[in-house]
């Protein structure tokens, strides 16, 4: 190892001791985390939440080691992930003040947590380790949370890693209550922390984007229920925003782990008792191009309604039990309106446990028109009474 890279290691080290800081926070590389004993260090069980993949070897670690016993029960992961979805979260437990976390992911933000309490952000954190001190003795409980969107690039999560072995613990037990949140941008939580509408660059929307305070994943803490956020912003049920990536659609991606991988998600134990899924406004937004396969917006809605009526009936089919909530934007334009009420009303004449949520008017004060913090305090509440005046709705699988 060069001596600048030794002695800069030492110095971070020192300096977060020194400051008496809780919780401290280094960035170490590779090579430097194996120098510090990440290779004799252990693998943590996760429990992930999302649709996430193995990693390739071209991921993998050789840094730590892993105990296959602790890997048994369904729903464990413990090898490195890799993702693309939005909202993808990873949780594990441990013993003892010192902790690792290790990425390969030049592409994501993520928020992380130690026993409730939020480290720094971490922005496109690299092929890096993380190493958290000062924890105190005792049990501890880590979350990681991704809270960008990734649409072009894969990013890898490496795992969490703790010196000794007796300091593995099982991750958490999987959450007897389920959600699954279905739509474009407005799930995302696109630009939701931006302060303005106009001129945000592609580096802006991706630094303001957060789903983790989006109002899918408000709801799904309320009600501590693991989640899915399968959304992807600009897309459609038949026609992206503005005619763009024709080749993908809401019914081509959702069934994917990967955009770019056509091998279909394994469900694993997954069994929502609510599907939440609101999308079609990138249908109807823009005007029809020339080159569009619809002739009028009368063609585009008809098209819409058959495509999204039978993408519905699919989600059904995958989850007999569930309650499916459509989510609908009363201010949306004609087109779309007409389009959400006619699949409404033939969607809901042959499923009993289907409703629906008409969303009011909202600031759209982020980027490019999109919602507000404010607007997703909003919606969550709005999300959370529909919910909550359903009767039964999260029987299926409780106790």
């Amino acid at each position: 190892m060069a001596p600048h890279k030794f002695a800069s290691l030492v110095i971070g080290i020192m300096a977060a001791v020194w400051s008496g800081q809780a919780n401290a926070q280094v960035r170490l590389s590779e090579e430097e985390a194996i120098l510090d004993g990440i290779d004799k260090a252990t693998l943590l069980s996760l429990r992930v939440g999302g649709r996430t993949a193995p990693a390739p070897v071209s991921f993998s670690l050789r840094l730590g080691k892993a105990n296959a016993s602790e890997n048994r029960e369904r729903g464990f992961v413990f090898t490195p992930v890799i993702h693309q979805w939005p909202g993808i979260y990873a949780e594990a437990r441990f013993k003892g003040s010192h902790l690792y976390a290790a990425f390969d992911d030049a592409v994501n933000q993520y928020r992380l947590w130690i026993d409730d309490q939020e480290q720094p952000l971490l922005s496109k954190p690299g092929k890096t380790v993380l190493k958290y001190d000062h924890l105190g003795d005792g049990e501890h409980r880590v979350r990681l949370e991704k809270i960008s969107e990734s649409q072009k690039a894969v990013g890898a999560f490496r795992g969490f890693f703790v010196p000794e072995a007796d300091a593995a613990l099982p991750p958490p037990p999987r959450r007897i209550r389920q959600i699954e949140f279905i739509g474009d941008s407005d799930m995302v939580a696109y630009g939701a922390n931006s302060t303005r509408r106009d001129g945000c660059t592609d580096e802006e929307i991706w630094a303001t984007t957060d789903t983790s305070r989006g109002y899918v994943t408000r709801v799904a803490k309320h009600y501590d229920a693991d989640y899915q956020v399968n959304a992807y912003s600009g897309l459609g049920v038949v026609r992206n925003w503005n005619g763009e990536k024709r080749d993908l659609n809401l019914s081509t991606l959702y069934p994917r782990t990967l955009f770019e991988d056509v091998t279909p998600w394994k469900r694993d134990g997954w069994s929502p008792q609510v599907i939440i899924i609101a999308i079609g406004g990138n249908d109807f937004s823009t005007d029809l191009h020339s080159a569009e396969k619809w002739r009028d917006k009368a063609a585009l809605r008809a098209d819409w309604t058959d495509k999204f009526v039978r993408f519905v009936t699919d989600i059904r089919a995958q989850n007999p039990m569930a309650h499916i909530v459509l989510g609908t934007y009363s201010a949306y334009d004609a087109d779309y309106l007409a389009a959400n009420d006619a699949a409404f009303d033939r969607l809901s004449a042959r499923d009993k446990r289907l409703s629906r949520i008409l969303y009011p008017k909202t600031e759209n004060t982020a980027c490019n028109y999109h919602h507000s913090q404010n607007d997703y305090a909003l919606l969550s509440r709005l999300v959370i009474a529909h919910l909550d005046g359903l009767a039964d709705v999260w029987a299926q699988g409780e106790p």
